[in-house]
């Protein structure tokens, strides 16, 4: 079903796409589980060899949702591969509980 008309509650939407803040805390916590480098998941995913780890060191640097998607579905192979658990993402916890 297609809604034609806005939600009468803007702010009770779940929230689909993380901010930065959010995801970079992400990312840092997944480099600890996985024991990598940021610099080695950077070229994994064919970006420059500094590009998660300037994300990940400047605040106001954001990330673009092809870049993150990228990193994310390195994390889950490599997780896969290790037979480890990746952390809870804040923004699905945050999401559920709308």
């Amino acid at each position: 079903m297609v809604r034609n008309t806005p939600p009468k509650r803007i702010d009770n939407q779940p929230e689909i796409v993380p901010n930065p803040d959010d995801f970079r805390g992400w990312v840092s916590d997944c480099l600890v589980v996985l024991s990598v480098s940021a610099s080695s998941v950077s070229r994994e995913i064919g970006g420059g060899k500094n590009t998660v780890s300037q994300f990940l060191s400047d605040r106001e640097r954001g990330i673009d949702l092809a870049t993150a998607h990228r990193i994310t579905a390195h994390f889950r192979g490599l997780a896969a591969d290790k037979w480890l658990i990746l952390p809870r993402a804040a923004w699905v916890t945050s999401a559920a509980h709308v």
